[in-house]
């Protein structure tokens, strides 16, 4: 059944009518790209947070976005992982560019989140999760 969706998606997609359950755009497009390369490389893992709630965060959420071992990992796996504020500034006062799309994406989604390349996941709970997320 895996390997059907991804064709049943792709033939919806070309007649012009979307498969319940599934989006469009470009998460949708994520998926198709992914399955048809074969793999879905995460190269961005964004955590998106207001630092006033981190007190409010599980034990361990704390503790993976702590991780040296996760981040060490992240960035063997060649994914650039980082935790920041949806309110963070570079020097002359504005959203860095490249971290932008991920605020946007963790503000529709809601914080917190994880924002893979442009799409936003819900901020798993515990290490595995995390893990399980980007690939690692």
């Amino acid at each position: 059944m895996n390997k059907l969706v991804p064709i049943l998606l792709i033939c919806g997609a070309l007649l012009g009518i979307g498969l319940i359950g599934y989006d469009v755009g470009p998460a949708a497009y994520e998926r198709v790209s992914g399955w048809v390369s074969g793999q879905q490389q995460v190269t961005q893992a964004v955590v998106v947070r207001e630092s006033a709630d981190v007190a409010k965060l599980p034990v361990e959420t704390i503790k993976w976005l702590n991780s040296r071992k996760l981040r060490d990992d992240a960035k063997a796996a060649g994914i650039s992982f980082v935790v920041i504020d949806p309110d963070v500034k570079d020097k002359d006062g504005k959203t860095p560019a490249e971290l932008a799309p991920a605020i946007e994406a963790a503000k529709v989604k809601g914080l917190p989140a994880l924002v893979l390349g442009t799409r936003a996941v819900e901020l798993p709970k515990d290490e595995a999760g995390a893990r399980k997320a980007m690939g690692l």
